[in-house]
């Protein structure tokens, strides 16, 4: 792939021979390529958004550049004579689109920023076909690293950033302890936050070593090299940055400049000298193979116009694309007017085992930013006493949305997760049972906790699957969707409590859920009856 590519980039561009269907080619690819930005306009402004306004993203503008600027350059350079348009990755794009707008539509932003290259990238091969397609997937591969991905790395690069801190000061001969995320020495007390993982280090790095490899033509094997290279560089300057901060703290009494002023400036400059290294890496490992001579490569000079055989695909792609722009446009719109706000129906009444409802007196407070209705409640068997969390959603937007990063079920506090139950785990993805974990609470409490998500008429404990099922009912109109979460405190292990739970749920479960609304209609809006 990254032979193709570099041999390309490479040659002597004196060509002499570019025939009219060459650039007419090209120009199509990326005339389709521009349609379809334009189709995810939404997507693209919040992604741009983020770039211009997260500190570990905002060199992407220059990513995304590098990116469009490789496949232009690419386009007039591939030679076409032999593309083989393959349909399955037009039938593919068809798919595409549709999941695109699913996935915006059901609030999945990362989805959606994620699925754009996949389809340009099944596009081009829709078009030309694999073989010279191929040439293209590296400039696409590298729009990634402007894509916020890497976001579900930080817990990990955090964890490794305190590591190499205690690790580097213990070195130092310094004495130090760790509490969480805090980093301890005599003078005193660091606290390593996500700020401190090195995200923008590893990033930058990798992207750098990704785009020094493909033009350097570098082998497989030496481009692997120096991408692992990278990344650990990018790891232990980050270690370096901290150490040092916190060695500056302990030899000064907390009192030096990197510790109660700002260290930024001596991170800019350990990130200059990474990226130099990489540079100088990569052009150590700069591969010698034999690139193409241009002499070697004959252009189709004797077609004419646009190959017959493309035309098929292009017409597909264009219309899957226009309509995938048309419903973004159409839901901006539909957005824009009276909203229905849902509401949930009385809590079920039950006088059996379990009797309620009940005032909940819960230190559980589950949080959702938006919800057009919610309550609590609880139900009690004269020993136990169960928890219920519920809440509904209407036409959902940006920050008032059901899966959110905000939003969250284990809340007052930090939470953290002791278990989870297999079991439930499979009855859940059915919708059969909510999806149950034991957690322990801040105050020193475990507490099993169940979770299922109501879109309509259908259940599932997947936040990604609800967010989908929501995209797609706005097609028609949309449907509430809404959150339904059970806990109850643990004596113990839970092991009793769970069988209580499950008790529980087999008689109230069903009531629960048919108290949520399932159409936006408002004569199918239940009115606000028990709070």
């Amino acid at each position: 792939m990254l032979r193709v590519l570099t041999n390309f980039s490479k040659m002597k561009l004196s060509i002499p021979a570019i025939s009219y269907s060459r650039s007419v080619v090209g120009v199509c690819l990326l005339f389709l390529i521009a349609l379809i930005c334009c189709s995810v306009y939404p997507v693209i402004y919040a992604l741009f958004k983020q770039w211009i306004t997260v500190a570990d993203y905002d060199y992407c503008i220059l990513i995304a550049l590098i990116s469009l600027g490789w496949l232009g350059w690419l386009s007039g350079k591939v030679n076409y004579a032999n593309s083989n348009p393959d349909y399955r990755f037009t039938a593919a794009v068809m798919l595409l689109c549709f999941l695109e707008y699913v996935l915006w539509q059901g609030m999945s932003e990362l989805g959606s920023q994620v699925i754009i290259p996949i389809i340009i990238l099944c596009l081009i091969y829709s078009i030309i076909g694999i073989q010279q397609g191929m040439a293209f997937l590296p400039p696409i591969v590298f729009f990634y690293f402007a894509i916020p991905i890497w976001d579900q790395f930080l817990p990990f690069l955090q964890q490794i950033a305190i590591f190499g801190a205690v690790v580097g000061m213990k070195g130092l001969g310094v004495t130090v302890s760790l509490s969480g995320n805090n980093v301890k020495i005599p003078e005193g007390t660091f606290e390593v936050l996500y700020g401190c993982s090195g995200l923008r280090y590893v990033i930058v790095s990798l992207a750098l070593a990704f785009l020094i490899g493909s033009v350097n033509a570098l082998t497989r094997m030496r481009f692997v090299l120096l991408v692992i290279l990278s990344g650990l560089l990018a790891i232990v300057f980050n270690w370096l940055r901290i150490c040092i901060v916190m060695y500056a703290g302990h030899l000064t009494s907390m009192q030096h400049y990197f510790v109660s002023e700002s260290h930024k400036g001596l991170g800019h400059v350990l990130f200059i000298i990474l990226l130099m290294m990489i540079y100088l890496l990569g052009e150590k490992l700069k591969s010698t193979q034999i690139l193409i001579n241009e002499e070697e490569i004959k252009y189709d000079v004797q077609v004419l116009g646009v190959p017959s055989k493309i035309k098929l695909p292009v017409v597909v792609c264009s219309l899957s694309i226009i309509t995938l722009g048309y419903l973004n446009l159409r839901s901006d719109f539909t957005a824009q007017e009276d909203r229905a706000l849902p509401a949930l129906s009385a809590a079920p009444f039950s006088s059996q085992r379990w009797q309620g409802p009940l005032p909940s007196k819960s230190t559980w407070r589950p949080r959702f930013i938006g919800a057009a209705d919610s309550r609590q409640v609880s139900y009690t068997d004269g020993e136990a006493a169960v928890y219920v969390y519920q809440n509904v959603y209407g036409r959902q937007s940006k920050g008032e949305e059901l899966v959110f990063y905000k939003n969250t079920i284990y809340a007052p506090g930090k939470w953290q997760l002791v278990s989870y139950d297999f079991v439930s785990i499979v009855k859940s993805l059915f919708g059969v049972y909510p999806y149950s974990t034991v957690q322990l609470s801040p105050d020193g409490h475990k507490w099993l906790v169940g979770e299922l998500y109501t879109v309509g008429t259908l259940r599932t404990s997947v936040g990604l699957f609800a967010q989908m099922l929501y995209g797609w009912s706005t097609i028609t109109g949309g449907v509430p969707s809404g959150l339904l979460a059970i806990s109850i405190k643990c004596a113990s292990d839970c092991d009793l409590e769970r069988n209580l739970l499950a008790d529980f749920w087999s008689n109230m479960g069903q009531a629960l859920i048919a108290s949520a609304p399932t159409l936006l209609e408002s004569d199918s809006i239940h009115l606000k009856e028990f709070k």
